[in-house]
């Protein structure tokens, strides 16, 4: 237990660094701009890449500061493309989704096994659990008829992610550019 609040301690001392806010900054709005190439299949059913970017902030600033991230991204996606009324659940979906990549991943190595724990975790708290709860109390409980289809769809982008990410990861860490990051 001392090694994850010590963890949460230097996430928390992340919101100190102006340098660990800058790059928070710059790699939310990657996600901002991966989550412009969305595919929506349904109004209840959509496949994206900005998980990307999330879990690269989790990876780098930890469980206080990637929630707080996903909090922005969230607001800042739906002013720049709106898409139906906004709702508060998918912000906190977004905040979640923060909480889990930063605490399973922040100052531990970089493994995809790891990455991938995070994302299939992320995965079935945040797209198969919160995301089906929101789209039903929006749209009705039909929505739960989709739910084998995103199920499979969340596991496959899980994987995904955890492959993207491992690899940037790995060629970041080669080139220097995360010294912080444990190989």
């Amino acid at each position: 237990m001392d090694n994850f609040s010590s963890r949460l301690r230097d996430s928390r001392m992340e919101f100190k660094s102006i340098r660990s806010i800058a790059l928070c900054a710059v790699l939310a709005g990657i996600g901002m701009v991966l989550s412009a190439f969305t595919i929506r299949i349904s109004p209840s059913f959509e496949i994206g890449f900005s998980g990307v970017a999330s879990a690269m902030i989790g990876l780098l600033f930890g469980p206080f500061m990637a929630p707080c991230a996903g909090i922005v991204t969230d607001i800042l996606n739906y002013i720049a493309n709106p898409n139906g009324g906004f709702f508060p659940g998918f912000t906190l979906t977004a905040m979640a989704a923060g909480f889990i990549r930063g605490t399973v991943t922040y100052h531990r190595p970089v493994t995809f096994r790891r990455l991938l724990i995070s994302e299939l975790l992320t995965a079935a708290v945040c797209s198969v659990g919160l995301n089906t709860l929101w789209l039903a109390i929006m749209y009705g409980r039909s929505t739960l008829l989709a739910l084998p289809a995103r199920i499979a769809a969340a596991a496959a982008l899980a994987a995904l992610n955890a492959f993207l990410v491992t690899a940037l990861s790995k060629a970041l860490l080669r080139a220097g550019l995360m010294p912080n990051v444990r190989k």
